[in-house]
């Protein structure tokens, strides 16, 4: 099943990420919470928080060299579809 809302948090996640990585937790909280629509829901609010989190924490993963490079995920993903 595809998530309904992952291209809006794609495309919002490049416009902001190089703001967001530099900015505090809570001030990129903030930053969200203007951008996001006026309806929207806590639920979708904190799935927002958590998708922002979880990049932030896979980049600074990747600073501090423990990253999976993309050879090794193709590698890993090649050897799931030859079962």
């Amino acid at each position: 099943m595809r998530c309904k809302n992952c291209e809006r948090r794609v495309k919002i996640w490049a416009i902001y990420s190089l703001i967001w990585f530099a900015m505090s937790d809570k001030e990129a909280v903030i930053e969200l919470l203007k951008r996001l629509p006026s309806e929207v829901s806590l639920r979708e609010i904190l799935r927002e928080i958590e998708f922002i989190a979880a990049v932030k924490e896979g980049l600074s993963e990747i600073d501090q060299g423990k990253g999976v490079s993309v050879e090794v995920v193709e590698k890993m993903m090649e050897a799931w579809t030859t079962l």
